[in-house]
């Protein structure tokens, strides 16, 4: 007969070891994504200089009531960003100079051209209907993976301080190719 005591000492054991392997995992750069944004697995984040069009990149979204209204209704996890929220693991559709459309209703339209799945959802707030120009220290993120990604059709354009690193595929289900 095993005893209650031993069960508990077990699972804290199991407990504290999946901690200190996580945390160490995190150290390293990989991240688990379990978001519609790109494809569920494992990807790893590394320092890069330079980032352009088609890169994933985790990054601290912008300081704005949508994104505090999204913790609040539980959309997004509190995290390590200076706005208490998690990182977000997205690619970069928009660079400097490239034209973004937004208009309720469609899909999002860069220098003309429609992203399919960048329809905003009616029930979340988006990004004002506009027509803007990418400045020199801004992105615009948007995933075309999937139509329920929360990315710049809600929170707008990203300034390139808020890029933790770039992301690759280690072991991911999907093809990171489709996300943009």
């Amino acid at each position: 007969m095993i005893r209650p005591k031993l069960i508990g000492i077990a699972a804290l054991t199991f407990t504290s070891c999946l901690f200190s392997v996580t945390a160490v995992f995190h150290s390293l750069g990989f991240r688990l994504n379990t978001t519609a944004s790109a494809p569920v697995g494992l990807w790893r984040v590394q320092e890069a200089v330079t980032y352009q069009k088609g890169d994933f990149v985790e990054v601290c979204p912008p300081d704005l009531s949508i994104i505090r209204v999204m913790v609040d209704k539980g959309y997004l996890a509190t995290g390590n960003c200076p706005t208490n929220v998690i990182t977000l693991l997205k690619p970069i559709a928009v660079g400097k100079g490239d034209i973004v459309t937004i208009r309720k209703g469609l899909p999002v339209s860069i220098n003309g051209r429609f992203l399919p799945n960048t329809r905003s959802m009616p029930t979340i707030q988006a990004w004002p209907d506009g027509t803007y120009l990418t400045k020199e220290n801004e992105i615009w993120l948007f995933s075309t993976y999937s139509s329920g990604s929360f990315d710049s059709r809600y929170f707008g354009p990203v300034d390139i301080s808020n890029i933790r690193g770039k992301a690759v595929p280690v072991l991911v289900i999907g093809d990171p190719a489709r996300c943009f």
